[in-house]
Order: C-alpha cells, then structure tokens, then sequence
C-alpha cells in the first residue's frame, strides 16, 4: 500500500502544553498533535481550571513544535472556552502568533449596535472559576522542518 501526500508521517502524540500568563495551581493542561504530509501540524491544547487557577494577564499557549518561518496566524487556529456553569463561547485568534507561540484567543463581545473582539481573560468571556472551566485551542500550522 503506498503512502499520500496526506498521511499522517507521525502518529498521535500527546503533549503537555505551556500556559503563558496564567497561575495554574491545580489546574491541568493536556494535548495532543499530528503531523501531516511531513509539514503539517494539527494540534489540541486544553487546560482545565482547578484550584489556585488565576489568569495573569491573556493567556496563549506554546505550539507542540516550531512554526516554519513564524508562520503562524490567527485563521489557523479556533477554540472555545466552557465554564463549568454550562457557558460555551466560540473563540478567535488575534494576529499576533509567532514560532513557538499560538496567538492570542479573543472572544467576540456585543456592545450595543457592533460585536467588539475582547481578548480572554479573568472576565472574558465569563468571570473564571477554578473548577473545571476549559479553555481549548485548535490549530494547524507549517513546522519548522520537515520530517
């Protein structure tokens, strides 16, 4: 049987992702990735809030492998955020992506007339607790080098 262009080169790898700007206390981060066609990267990070979780500041995560060229934008990625509480929230992502970083996560915010981007925080797009929220990010992006 040959191989094609779209076979996974690396089969599932499971990751544990580095949280910038956040103090994870008992929280857990978990994730996993693939490689496609030698370059491609498909990711999932998740981190789950548990005691003594805080935010810092905006949170992003660190990517599985190194991005080619810092080629790493916010259409490449989604996510969602669920609150314990039953509250589920698409999320975006910013620009602002580099080669060892995914961008930041923005949730969309309707202020009157116009939807407002917000990045994630302590308030967005709920008020964080620290028990069981999930913050996600999906992505796909170019590697650094190809198997």
């Amino acid at each position: 049987m040959s191989r094609t262009a779209l076979d996974p080169v690396q089969g599932l790898v499971t990751w544990t992702p580095t949280w910038a700007n956040v103090t994870m206390g008992s929280s857990t981060s978990t994730g996993w990735y693939v490689r496609l066609a030698q370059r491609w990267i498909v990711f999932e990070a998740v981190l789950t809030t548990a005691s003594g979780f805080a935010f810092t500041g905006n949170p992003r995560c660190n990517l599985p492998v190194p991005a080619h060229g810092g080629w790493v934008i916010g259409p490449q990625f989604n996510g969602k955020a669920y609150s314990s509480g039953g509250t589920k929230c698409p999320l975006f992502f910013d620009q602002n992506g580099d080669a060892n970083n995914a961008p930041y996560p923005v949730a969309m915010n309707q202020t009157g007339t116009y939807s407002v981007w917000a990045y994630v925080s302590s308030t967005v797009p709920f008020n964080w607790g620290t028990s069981g929220d999930q913050l996600i990010v999906h992505g796909r992006y170019p590697a650094a080098s190809i198997l």
